[in-house]
């Protein structure tokens, strides 16, 4: 396996929601458990940086790579038999960890 680092640097105020609800407070962000420092969950970022390169797919060809990098659920209903019959849903081959900061303005 090999490990590449990249860096985001957001441009706009970035809210990563933490998916639990406060009530009538808006969702509160996604932090480091040990250091309560903001951060941004792999999940969340993996399915960000997908969403981003699906929007950008203009054929068949490009949507079906997309999903076998990053996996793929319900293949079989997005396009008519693109994989092996017997495997339609499958995990990607890139793995992600955690956003953390590196630097505050």
């Amino acid at each position: 396996m090999t490990t590449k680092p990249f860096f985001i640097k957001v441009l706009t105020p970035l809210h990563a929601g933490s998916g639990s609800d406060l009530g009538v407070v808006d969702l509160p962000i996604q932090r480091e458990s040990h250091t309560s420092f903001p951060k941004i969950e792999a999940s969340s970022l993996k399915g960000a940086i997908r969403s981003a390169f699906e929007n950008k797919a203009k054929t068949d060809d490009e949507k079906i790579n997309i999903h076998r990098i990053f996996g793929c659920d319900d293949c079989e209903k997005q396009f008519p038999n693109p994989f092996n019959k017997e495997n339609k849903d499958f995990a990607g081959v890139l793995g992600f960890s955690d956003a953390r900061i590196l630097f505050f303005p």
